[in-house]
């Protein structure tokens, strides 16, 4: 019985670790997808506040098909996505993209970097 007890107790220690982290990077879902096309017709239509990241990339950014783009996820009061994206351009050869996403009751979504360097 204590055995199972040290057992569960452990399960649940590494289950909180993981709480938070970020998941592996990987192709988009259909939901990410949805995601990175709202912020992508944000920065084309121009809105948002989003006037204050480097007009360079937002230009990259404009351009970029979610075909080679990856993804990571992290869970907080909402979501946090990570998103890699191949760009053509020789000097910017990835964008980072990262955004919130607010929860269900309040499906907020707000752009929070874009650069060429992986946020830390």
């Amino acid at each position: 019985m204590l055995k199972a007890a040290v057992f569960l107790f452990v399960i649940k220690m590494i289950d909180a670790q993981l709480l938070g982290g970020w998941d592996k990077l990987h192709p988009l879902d259909d939901e990410e997808k949805k995601v990175f096309e709202h912020v992508k017709k944000s920065f084309e239509d121009g809105t948002h506040g989003l006037k204050s990241f480097k007009s360079a990339y937002a230009e990259l950014l404009k351009h970029a098909t979610d075909a080679n783009i990856k993804v990571q996820e992290q869970v907080v009061a909402g979501t946090n996505f990570l998103f890699e994206i191949p760009t053509s351009d020789p000097t910017a050869r990835k964008l980072y993209l990262k955004v919130f996403r607010g929860l269900p009751f309040d499906p907020v979504i707000e752009v929070e970097y874009l650069d060429t360097k992986h946020p830390q």
